[in-house]
This record gives structure tokens, C-alpha cells and sequence, in this order.
């Protein structure tokens, strides 16, 4: 090994060592042709670079404007919807405080209590008949004939 040694040092001895004063003129061509090559490229990367940022922001923009148009939508079918909700509740609030319609007038009651009545004259109901249809046919549960089963005469 120590053999070796000798020998690459004698080769690098050997080979001549550039002077500090020949360093610098290659250095500088080389830095000029880097500079020169790089320069160019960089001006291309900055290019590059540049419309690749402006490109990058138009399409934020599009974006942007398309969330705000589809939010702007969205706001709208939710209004239209809201409002419909409302009407249908006020429509169901009306209807259900409204009273319904009577099935049968309070004439009606009468002429059938009369005729009823006429039907137990003529002796054709029962007491019992009578008073049970007198039941069924009072708008008050609390509502009694006239001739309930204790108080006719006949």
C-alpha cells in the first residue's frame, strides 16, 4: 500500500498544477458562458413561470365567480322553497282553524225532530224510540225532547 501512495503522488506531481493567475481567466469564461446559457433559460423559466401564475389566477377567478353564481342559485331556489313552505303553512293553518262546513242545518235538525215527533203522535215509535232518536239527532249530547220517556202523557 505504502508503494501505491508514492506512485500517486508522483502522478500528481507530475501533472501540472494551473496557476492561481491561469484559474481565474478560465473561471471567468466559464461563468460568463454558464451566465450567458443560464440567462437565457432563465428569462424562459420566468416566462414559463409567469404565465403559468397568470393562467393559475384566471382560473382561481373563474372558479370564484362560478361558486358565487352557483351559491347565488342556490340562495334563490332556497328562497322560492321557503316561500312556497310558508304559503302551504299558512294554507294548513287556515284550514285547520277554519270550522268545517255543518253536515246538517239546524233547519234540518228541526223538520227531521218534528217529523219524528208526527211518527210518535201517530203512535207509530215507542217512547224509547223517540227518546233514542231525540239522542241522535240533539247537536248538544246534553240536549233532551220534550217528550223524554218519564214526561209523556200517553
Amino acid at each position: 500500500m505504502q508503494q501505491l501512495m508514492p506512485s500517486m503522488q508522483q502522478q500528481q506531481q507530475q501533472q501540472p498544477q494551473p496557476q492561481p493567475q491561469q484559474l481565474q481567466p478560465q473561471l471567468l469564461q466559464q461563468q460568463q458562458a454558464a451566465s450567458e446559457g443560464v440567462g437565457g433559460s432563465l428569462a424562459e423559466v420566468a416566462s414559463i413561470f409567469t404565465n403559468l401564475v397568470s393562467r393559475m389566477e384566471a382560473r382561481a377567478d373563474e372558479g370564484r365567480e362560478q361558486t358565487k353564481a352557483d351559491r347565488a342559485e342556490m340562495e334563490a331556489k332556497l328562497e322560492q322553497q321557503r316561500s312556497q313552505m310558508e304559503a302551504e303553512m299558512e294554507r294548513l293553518k287556515t284550514e285547520l282553524t277554519t270550522p268545517p262546513p255543518a253536515a246538517i242545518t239546524q233547519g234540518e235538525i228541526t223538520a227531521l225532530q218534528a217529523r219524528v215527533e208526527s211518527l210518535h203522535a201517530a203512535k207509530l215509535l215507542t217512547d224509547e224510540e223517540l227518546w233514542a232518536a231525540g239522542e241522535e239527532t240533539a247537536p248538544d249530547k246534553n240536549y233532551q225532547l220534550l217528550h223524554s220517556p218519564d214526561k209523556t202523557t200517553n
